[in-house]
């Protein structure tokens, strides 16, 4: 199973520059498209933090005009505020992250930008979810956690993205030293997808390795950064 879930983390290459937003020194920054991050019609955060840092993704994409849509049960409220912040105390699942859209009037829209970080909750949520709901991300980065621990469902859910998105970005959360037995992939991986039908292109994959200079960031600065490699070799 694992030289399969290797299968499926294997980034495209494709036309459009990428920036990192949100936290420029640590954890809390991603790499996504300029373009449609920026052309993104509101942002869904699923899974907010207690430390400034943490939400300063949302709060660079509130400062640019977007709504920010904020949900979270650990936490009672974000640890600053902006006025397109809107917070919800919520767990998320597949029983109501469609239903949000829903309530928000977001249902007409097509080029939402999604962040997860729902600590393992991603797994369920993204398999059971109405699947409806990702024609209406053009856009998502999440954070996948467990990685360490080999899972049918794990494979599952990335088919199930690959099938909708291309993956075009992969860094380790440094955070811990974990990996599966096979050594190559970390406890936890934050991915960045598009949808396929925002390519006009048949794209091929990508044969650089990660971290990109620039793009990403240790979580943990005074650790190591995992390098991953596993798509740049003919297995």
């Amino acid at each position: 199973m694992i030289k399969e879930l290797l299968n499926e983390l294997k980034p495209y290459s494709l036309p459009f520059k990428m920036v990192r937003v949100g936290n420029p020194l640590r954890d809390g920054g991603y790499g996504l498209y300029e373009k449609f991050t920026l052309e993104s019609d509101a942002v869904y955060s699923f899974g907010v933090g207690q430390l400034p840092e943490q939400v300063e993704f949302d709060r660079q994409m509130a400062s640019i005009g977007k709504k920010v849509y904020m949900y979270d049960y650990s936490v009672d409220g974000p640890p600053v505020n902006h006025e397109n912040f809107s917070f919800y105390k919520e767990f998320v699942s597949s029983q109501n992250a469609y239903e949000f859209l829903k309530l928000n009037g977001d249902l007409d829209k097509k080029n939402l930008l999604g962040q997860f970080d729902i600590e393992g909750a991603e797994y369920e949520m993204i398999l059971n979810v109405d699947k409806d709901f990702f024609n209406h991300f053009s856009q998502l980065s999440i954070e996948f956690h467990y990685l360490d621990q080999v899972r049918e469902d794990q494979l599952e859910t990335f088919k199930l993205l690959n099938d909708k998105y291309y993956l075009y970005h992969i860094h380790a959360n440094n955070h811990g030293k974990k990996t599966d037995e096979s050594g190559k992939i970390p406890e936890t991986l934050e991915i960045s997808y598009l949808r396929k039908d925002k390519v006009e292109i048949i794209p091929y994959l990508d044969k650089n390795p990660r971290p990109i200079i620039g793009i990403d960031r240790p979580c943990c600065p005074w650790e190591p950064e995992f390098f991953l490699d596993w798509w740049c070799k003919d297995e």
